[in-house]
């Protein structure tokens, strides 16, 4: 392969943010507050959700590095998970500003991640419709809040559509 590796590929800090939420979650409070989630806004998760809510539309690569879009259905469901557990956190250390802010960028997100559901299937990309990244969407970054659930309309269809693609 003589092409570089596709960049930037902006769905890891979302990424990285959400692991360290879960860590966060039955870590020692003390710990959290030193090291995750500062006091001066330079702790790891604030840094990533906040970088999340500068970029989340601008042009990126694929989970694959294949492709350039702004507006993957994998990095918008991985942004918008990481940015709902983040307000939740904001609120948890009592920081207003950050709340507002993920709250907003979130829910601009949930408002354009439905518009990948074409009535047949949820679709990764205009350039690549039926692509294995939104499955992994579905199991990775669902958060049990009915936005494509497992048994919906657009999950169903959408498993069957790449069923059907990939035999």
């Amino acid at each position: 392969l003589d092409q570089p590796w596709c960049r930037p590929q902006n769905d890891g800090p979302a990424l990285r943010a959400r692991t360290l939420m879960a860590y966060a979650a039955s870590a020692d409070a003390s710990y959290v507050q030193e090291n995750l989630w500062t006091a001066d806004g330079k702790g790891p998760i604030q840094i990533d959700l906040d970088f999340v809510t500068t970029v989340w539309d601008q042009q990126t690569c694929d989970l694959w590095e294949e492709i350039r879009s702004s507006d993957f259905f994998w990095n918008r469901m991985s942004q918008r998970a990481a940015l709902h557990e983040g307000v939740a956190m904001a609120k948890k250390f009592g920081d207003a500003e950050r709340t507002s802010k993920y709250a907003s960028v979130a829910a601009q997100i949930d408002s354009q991640i439905k518009n990948h559901y074409n009535g047949n299937f949820v679709f990764e990309d205009q350039s690549r419709q039926k692509d294995s990244a939104v499955i992994e969407a579905f199991n990775k970054q669902y958060l049990n809040d009915g936005v494509f659930a497992p048994l919906s309309v657009e999950v169903g269809k959408t498993v069957l559509t790449l069923n059907q693609l990939f035999c």
